[in-house]
């Protein structure tokens, strides 16, 4: 009889992962996406590009993804959700939060692209407000994301505009982690995947990850535990917390998250 129900179990185990992972279920997920270094390049073409050959900059402000799987017609199957719910850097949300009803793959993909356009907008205004009068428009500064959407690369652009055109290395040669919306006085606002975003900067071998400060309370105490998470308000609070980490400063001084 045991050995019946232990069949009998393992039958159903079996057709249970078959079904599992051939039927889609109706949630999306995301994961840590491409790490990108604002000051370098994309595909070959200069990200932040100026009317002059600016000196090379060593270092990197690295602007952070998050990878999503799942669209209308087309989502992960219930196996890949189940895999996902017992990791630690996947998050799984109903599709329908990305796509209510009468919104499609197009709606989302221009809306990505409207974001876009209005962060390198406000990263370029922002960066203005803390350099001489007329330089960002002076040097033509032009801004190009391939295969990138969303409003969240704000603060990395607009830390690199400055970058580029301020002498020597805001990072001080070092690789930071940036994440965070702006606007144009230079206010940062939160981003979402911020989960994810560590788990990349992390993998990428960053040494501090500047988050929006509204976005610490996202943060689990073992989170904290991945890499130096510095919270900003505004962009100055970010240069700041630059010039501690490229003079090799008294690191202890810096902001933290705080674990919840």
């Amino acid at each position: 009889m045991r050995k019946k129900v232990g069949w009998s179990l393992i039958a159903v185990s079996v057709l249970g992962l078959l079904w599992g992972l051939e039927h889609e279920a109706p949630y999306a997920i995301d994961s840590p996406g491409p790490v990108t270094n604002v000051l370098g390049s994309s595909d070959g073409t200069e990200i932040i590009q100026l009317n002059f050959s600016a000196e090379e900059t060593v270092g990197s402000i690295d602007m952070l993804t998050v990878s999503g799987d799942g669209i209308p017609g087309d989502t992960p199957t219930y196996f890949e959700v189940l895999a996902a719910l017992f990791s630690n850097d996947q998050a799984i949300f109903p599709i329908e939060s990305d796509f209510p009803e009468g919104k499609n793959i197009y709606d989302f993909l221009a809306e990505s692209r409207r974001d876009l356009k209005t962060s390198i907008e406000n990263a370029l205004a922002a960066a203005q407000s803390v350099l001489p009068v007329g330089v960002v428009e002076s040097s033509e500064v032009k801004i190009e994301l391939k295969d990138t959407g969303g409003p969240s690369a704000g603060l990395a652009l607009a830390l690199g505009v400055v970058d580029k055109l301020t002498p020597g290395s805001l990072t001080g040669g070092k690789s930071v982690a940036v994440t965070g919306t702006i606007d144009k006085a230079g206010v940062v606002g939160e981003i979402g995947g911020i989960r994810q975003k560590i788990f990349g900067a992390k993998r990428n071998g960053d040494d501090f990850f500047l988050v929006p400060a509204g976005n610490c309370r996202d943060f689990f105490p073992w989170h904290l535990e991945l890499i130096r998470v510095v919270p900003v308000r505004d962009l100055n609070d970010a240069l700041d917390a630059l010039k501690v980490i490229s003079a090799d400063g008294d690191i202890d001084k810096l902001s933290t998250c705080s674990a919840k």
